[in-house]
This record gives C-alpha cells, structure tokens and sequence, in this order.
C-alpha cells in the first residue's frame, strides 16, 4: 500500500510518520498492494484532526 502524510498547519515529526506507516500496514492483507492511502493532519486553533482516505479499486473508504 502506498501512504502519503500530509500536514497542515503542522510539522510532523518522524516518529509520528513512523507510527502512522505502521498503523497503516495492518491494512495489507486487506487491500491490494496498488491500494493508495493519504493521511492528512491538520491543526486549527486547538483542535487536530487527522483524515485518512483509502483508494483501492474504485471504491474509497474515509475515517475522520
């Protein structure tokens, strides 16, 4: 699966790209390996949200 992490209005550290990736990885043997995931992190005055959208054929599954 490809994962992309994308941050608003933030700097993401490393650690946190890492733990993102691995979260992300127990959805391998559910999706194909051509599935595309995008992890956007966003900071707004005191509230973060962080939306991740999952593209696998034809179908796109999203979790806020």
């Amino acid at each position: 699966m490809k994962v992309s992490i994308i941050g608003r209005k933030v700097v993401l550290r490393d650690n946190f790209k890492e733990l993102v990736a691995k979260k992300l990885s127990r959805f391998d043997r559910i999706f194909e390996e051509d599935a595309e995931a995008k992890t956007v992190v966003t900071l707004e005055k005191n509230r973060q949200t962080v939306e991740i959208t999952i593209r696998s054929r034809g179908m796109i599954y999203r979790a806020e």
